[in-house]
């Protein structure tokens, strides 16, 4: 099992098609991840763990990385405050 969002998220920040656009690269980023064979690329914890905390699945952490890149974003503690900009 992989840790994942509550109901409750969802609720308030609404449906993902309702605050990204059409044209918005974001949506290539999510179709080109959905695409790879994670696990093919050598990619750990594609697979849960039996045992401890659950981890977050590689595939969301991946397009964060490159959502990051491709908005020139190097800090993860940045890249966390314009998410939360987007949700807020």
């Amino acid at each position: 099992m992989f840790k994942g969002g509550s109901p409750a998220d969802d609720a308030v920040a609404g449906m993902p098609d309702d605050w990204v656009g059409e044209s918005n690269p974001v949506r290539a980023v999510d179709v080109f991840v959905d695409a790879l064979e994670l696990r093919d690329l050598g990619f750990d914890g594609v697979d849960p763990a039996a045992t401890g905390r659950p981890a977050y699945h590689p595939s969301p952490m991946l397009k964060l990385y490159i959502y990051g890149y491709l908005n020139r974003v190097q800090s993860s503690r940045r890249l966390e405050r314009e998410l939360a900009a987007i949700w807020k």
